[in-house]
């Protein structure tokens, strides 16, 4: 079985529009943010890519992952998730966004 490995990836806002509005550029700023927020659900997604490369679908439908998120990621951060593995079927790794991070360990 593969173990996972780290991943590169560019920050994507899909949900400017979105009615949470803390997405968009203008209301987020309003809040103290740089700008609109990359959407949880999407930053989840670059936490969980190594499981889903090394696992695969089996993981997907039934693997689990802890996270916390801590700082923001905004549109065109790049994104790096550091991985530590833990084991057969675990590992501990973060998202760096220049100073931000995210940390999260998935089974």
């Amino acid at each position: 079985m593969a173990e996972p490995i780290g991943c590169e990836v560019l920050a994507y806002n899909q949900s400017t529009e979105s009615e949470n509005k803390i997405h968009d550029d203008t209301v987020a700023k309003q809040h103290g943010f740089r700008g609109g927020l990359v959407p949880g659900v999407t930053v989840y997604a670059y936490i969980v890519q190594p499981a889903v490369v090394a696992w695969g679908m089996d993981w997907l439908s039934r693997g689990a992952a802890n996270v916390v998120f801590r700082k923001p990621v905004y549109d065109g951060d790049r994104v790096r998730v550091e991985v530590k593995n833990d084991g057969l079927r675990a590992y501990n790794g973060e998202v760096i966004r220049g100073h931000a991070q995210h940390t999260r360990a998935a089974e």
